[in-house]
């Protein structure tokens, strides 16, 4: 828990919305500030309400069923170690039996639905007593806290969090210890500052540090802070609180709209994807090209750029001088001023100085000439670092062809090989349960053979050392590789594709699992592999590419490359419905799932030696030749 004093709490007068243009019926749950506002827009827009909607894919309904399995296990687990009130199987006025439990300051509330309050309604999970005494008001305290059946964490931050056991799960018992790398996710974080602000408006908040907790898949309640600087939750949700309701309201009152669709990862479960995807197809939204964020699109349209015609129309060259440049008054605003009298000495401009001077020249700016020849539309666009570089994916998406291009300023990468070639990647739900590899060897004529597929599994979920056993057997299998080809003078390289935030800390993570299992590798072990001169990251070398397709995973870029899945359905979400079935969790034919999740598997692998050969005739030239985006004009 990064705060643990006050630090400028937030106040009732500074978050709670008063405005009379709302109606007494206008409310928002813990998940209005998350994500895309323009859902929210749509959510209650009348002229939408018989338009078709996306149903749930199989994959998300599975893991909202399995949320609920999960939520369940966490409540009897509770309900086994204390005396709670749980009202989750309460028919009627929940919220009255909540605010019966708060006022007698019962410990633990299990399925509380709170009052709805300056339009915010909210159920979260549970809710945890702070402290043995009432407060000033005469009311108890209490901590939101949330069931979430995913990972605490995501990303590599380094730290330790706050963490109470479930059998003392008050945060006055909180230790700092080590769950693994990351921070705590976003969208979690916000759903508790949004009931931290109905218990703060309702009179039950502590008078302490915002904070709430979550108790993640390995049954860790784990602590963080909600107002720990600019962009804490609890100021976010203030902001964005403030931000949907006003785009309402213009919508309610035919103004001008607040928001629109952009398009980004969350879209594809969303249930207006396909009205929104088909309004951003026909304009041709920026927001549709790779490597375009939600900040990108804001800042062009700062500049008046929506569309992919219109940034492709824009000059780099510009781009990356005003990047370069990167003062105050930017080089669009001296761009104005040098227009309105062309005749002016740079030495006259806005806050000129001899080390500006410099800086220009730096530049490539040593006369107003030089100056007004980049291009005013360009400079008009706020600078953002990468604003090249979507210039650039834009002319690759203008240009409709098939292959991807090397950025500009820089030459073709260079595609790693080795005698021994090992293509790698894992499969993993609660745990690891697949290893896979396919091993290709050179051959005297330079080529190399057909390749096998090796692969360390299980599926049996009743021996909770199974996972280590088959780490340790792939473990020791990839060391044996290396050194029999240290003995015959050979190289290796093992290859994967984004392994940073996939196959390194899932070893990981099944490392600190069975650390008492024989031959399992230590984190240790494992970091070293990955920072290892014959560990080749694919996605590392493909990520800096333009390529002509919206996103970059694998099952994108691989599809160019002339690869494709045995499966129609392939993908890692849907893996997780397979392996459910596989285990006998769900019902399905589990030896069938098990063999699809094998050939699934051996796909990937295939893919990722697919994609590294192709690139590598692109670099020679064999067949198609991978060209610098300096290539393509407007």
């Amino acid at each position: 828990m990064p705060n643990t004093q006050p630090s400028g709490n937030i106040t009732k007068r500074e978050t709670s919305l008063s405005n009379s243009q709302l109606r007494s019926t206008d409310k928002g749950d813990a998940r209005f500030v998350i994500g895309c506002a323009h859902r929210e827009v749509n959510n209650r827009n009348p002229s939408l309400d018989t338009s078709k909607r996306r149903e749930p894919s199989e994959q998300l309904q599975h893991l909202f069923e399995q949320g609920q399995i999960f939520e369940a296990k966490v409540f009897a687990e509770l309900e086994q170690l204390h005396k709670v009130s749980s009202l989750r199987k309460q028919d009627d006025d929940i919220e009255g039996a909540t605010m019966r439990a708060m006022e007698r300051g019962d410990r633990i509330i299990i399925g509380p639905t709170l009052p709805t309050i300056n339009h915010r309604s909210g159920r979260p999970d549970i809710l945890i007593r702070f402290g043995e005494e009432k407060m000033s008001n005469g009311k108890w305290a209490y901590i939101p806290v949330d069931v979430k059946n995913s990972k605490p964490l995501e990303g590599n931050a380094d730290e330790k969090w706050s963490v109470s056991p479930l059998d003392a799960p008050w945060l006055e018992n909180r230790k700092r210890i080590d769950i693994g790398l990351g921070s705590p996710k976003p969208e979690h974080s916000l759903q508790l500052a949004h009931y931290w602000m109905m218990l703060l408006d309702l009179d039950y908040a502590p008078d302490i540090a915002p904070v709430g907790g979550i108790i993640d898949k390995d049954m860790n309640l784990t602590w963080r802070g909600l107002d720990d600087g600019e962009q804490s939750p609890l100021k976010t949700i203030d902001r964005e609180w403030k931000k949907r309701w006003n785009a309402i309201v213009a919508m309610r009152d035919d103004l001008d709209a607040c928001t629109r669709p952009v398009y980004r990862p969350e879209c594809r479960d969303c249930v207006w994807h396909d009205i929104c995807e088909t309004e951003l197809v026909r304009e041709r939204h920026v927001s549709l090209l790779s490597g375009v964020t939600v900040t990108h699109v804001g800042k062009m349209e700062e500049g008046g750029i929506t569309t992919t015609p219109q940034l492709a129309a824009l000059d780099p060259r510009s781009a990356i001088a005003a990047n370069k440049w990167g003062l105050t008054p930017s080089l669009g605003e001296l761009f104005e001023v040098a227009t309105e009298d062309p005749s002016i000495e740079l030495s006259m401009l806005p806050k000129m100085s001899d080390k500006r001077l410099d800086k220009l020249e730096a530049i490539g700016i040593e006369t107003t000439a030089d100056l007004l020849s980049y291009d005013q539309a360009t400079l008009a666009v706020p600078t953002y670092k990468l604003l090249a570089d979507n210039i650039d994916a834009a002319r690759v998406d203008m240009h409709a062809g098939k292959y991807p291009f090397y950025p500009r300023g820089q030459s073709a990468p260079v595609i790693p090989r080795a005698d021994i070639e090992i293509d790698f990647d894992v499969e993993n739900d609660d745990v690891v349960y697949l290893f896979g590899a396919y091993i290709t060897r050179k051959q005297p004529d330079g080529s190399y053979d057909k390749g096998e597929y090796i692969s360390f599994h299980f599926f049996d979920r009743d021996d909770p050392k199974e996972e280590g056993r088959q780490l340790a057997a792939f473990w020791a299998w990839l060391h044996q590789q290396f050194d029999d080809a240290a003995t015959n003078g050979k190289t290796v390289n093992v290859y994967c594709y984004s392994g940073k935030i996939a196959e390194l800390p899932r070893m990981r993570e099944a490392s600190m699992r069975n650390a008492d299992v024989s031959g399992v590798p230590t984190p240790e072990e494992i970091n070293e592999l990955g920072v290892a001169a014959h560990w080749v990251d694919l996605y590392e070398i493909s990520k800096p590419l333009l390529w002509p397709t919206r996103r970059t995973g694998l099952k994108d870029v691989a599809k160019l490359a002339g690869f494709s899945w045995d499966a129609s359905d392939a993908g890692g979400g849907n893996s997780i419905v397979w392996y459910q079935t596989a285990c006998g969790v769900i019902p399905g034919d589990a030896a069938g799932m098990q063999q699809k999740l094998l050939t699934y598997n051996e796909d990937d692998v295939k893919a990722t030696l697919a994609l590294r050969n192709w690139l590598a005739d692109g670099v020679a030239g064999n067949g198609w030749t991978l060209e610098s985006v300096e290539t393509l004009s407007n």
